[in-house]
């Protein structure tokens, strides 16, 4: 369990308290963050990361690739599948609970 991330900061309950996040959706936000982060600039793990903004990539084949090298660390998600529409990138991912897909 891994306390949830909401907007770029921890996500408090009505209590005050961190919520936490489980199941499927803390390997989402696992993903999430491996693939939003730049190479090197993740404090707590430099190597997780990267190496070119995924938004910027248009081959489908090399953001495909780019996306599970980010995902190097995390060796039980991997990438499905990954599309491109109106300037968002979407990347359909499979963890050990199933499938999810997130948005950049």
């Amino acid at each position: 369990m891994e306390i949830k991330i909401k907007d770029k900061d921890i996500s408090v309950g009505a209590n005050g308290y961190p919520e936490i996040v489980k199941g499927i959706d803390e390997y989402l936000q696992r993903a999430y963050i491996a693939l939003s982060a730049v190479k090197g600039e993740f404090c707590y793990l430099r190597e997780l990361g990267a190496f070119k903004e995924l938004k910027s990539i248009e081959n489908m084949q090399e953001l495909k690739k780019e996306a599970q090298a980010a995902l190097f660390y995390i060796p039980e998600i991997s990438v499905e599948s990954v599309k491109k529409e109106n300037g968002e990138v979407f990347i359909s991912l499979v963890t050990p609970l199933g499938t999810g897909e997130i948005k950049l």
